[in-house]
This record gives C-alpha cells, sequence and structure tokens, in this order.
C-alpha cells in the first residue's frame, strides 16, 4: 500500500481544493480576508435577528467615553443590506488581493487600525455611526501604495433604480450608485 496517494481531501463541484491534510491547514490559515467576511456576516444576521444588538455596538459619539469599545464594534455592523453587501464585495475584492502581499497579520492589522481611526475621524463628523467603509478604505489605500498601477476591473451588477438591463450591467449616465461603489 502507497502512502503518498493523492486522494483528495477536500472536494467541491467535483473540483479539489487540496490533497493533503496540510494544504488544508495551510488554506484555513492562510486567508484572513475570510474570517473577517465570515464575522461580518454573522454580526449582521445577529443584527437582523437581535432588536437592541446594533443599539448596544453602534458608535455614538455621546457614549464613547462610557463604550470604547464601540470604536471597533461598529467596524463590523452594518446598515441595510445594500450597506452590508457593498462592503461584502469590495472587502472580498481589495482584502484578497492585499492579503496575496501583505500577509493575514498586517492585513488584520490595517483593517483595524483604519478601521478604529475611521471611527474616531467619525466622531468629529456624525451623531452616530456604523459600517465597515473607513476599514475598507484602508484596505484601498495600503494595496495603492504598494502597487500604484494596479488595474482592477470591476463590473457591477447592482443597480439603485429601475434602470437595469437586461445584462446586470447599470449604465452610468442613469444609475444612482452609492460613493463606496
Amino acid at each position: 500500500v502507497q502512502d503518498d496517494v493523492d486522494v483528495p481531501l477536500l472536494r467541491v463541484q467535483g473540483q479539489v481544493l487540496c490533497r493533503h491534510a496540510e494544504e488544508l491547514q495551510m488554506a484555513v490559515k492562510m486567508y484572513a480576508t475570510i474570517y473577517l467576511l465570515v464575522l461580518i456576516s454573522i454580526v449582521f444576521v445577529l443584527q437582523l435577528a437581535s432588536d437592541g444588538f446594533t443599539d448596544f455596538f453602534v458608535l455614538e459619539g455621546s457614549s464613547v467615553v462610557y463604550r470604547p469599545w464601540t470604536l471597533l464594534t461598529s467596524v463590523f455592523l452594518h446598515g441595510s443590506v445594500q450597506h452590508f453587501t457593498s462592503n461584502f464585495i469590495a472587502l472580498t475584492l481589495f482584502g484578497f488581493a492585499l492579503e496575496g502581499l501583505i500577509g493575514r497579520r498586517r492585513l488584520l492589522g490595517i483593517f483595524l487600525a483604519t478601521g478604529i481611526a475611521a471611527s474616531v475621524a467619525s466622531l468629529f463628523l456624525y451623531a452616530s455611526t456604523l459600517g465597515a467603509s473607513g476599514a475598507i478604505f484602508g484596505l484601498v489605500g495600503a494595496l495603492t501604495v504598494l502597487r500604484p498601477v494596479l488595474l482592477l476591473l470591476v463590473m457591477t451588477f447592482f443597480c439603485t433604480d429601475a434602470t437595469t438591463r437586461p445584462s446586470g450591467f447599470c449604465p452610468s449616465s442613469r444609475s444612482k450608485m452609492p460613493a463606496w461603489l
């Protein structure tokens, strides 16, 4: 009996993702972006399922001294399905691109540091705030510094009005896209 037989350890829809336990462990350890995506997804489901969840973790300028944890927790909250979806797509796109360059620990450090910095900055502009947009812009900024000529082609399939064409493309002259898209 051969010990080095290439038997797939993990197969999804007929495609082999890894053949050895070491590859699976490396894949699980490798992507902080996946952990962030899972975390914001779980938090969003909790927001939808529990009435007081968002209120407890949202950043409010008037109570930040008594609730300092909200500088961080507000980063993982989202105000609507569109807000969540937009940040999810942006984090997927820019998170994986940046993580491949700097690794998972640095990516998490930049995400958390810029998320908290955006929370602090928003205290001067808004009475309350939530969302990962500041942290994601931090990732975009880091990616821009590291790869200033990087070209990412993105086609959006979301429109905020009724001008969607059959292909799902939103013509920029008639659609109203949020700034974070």
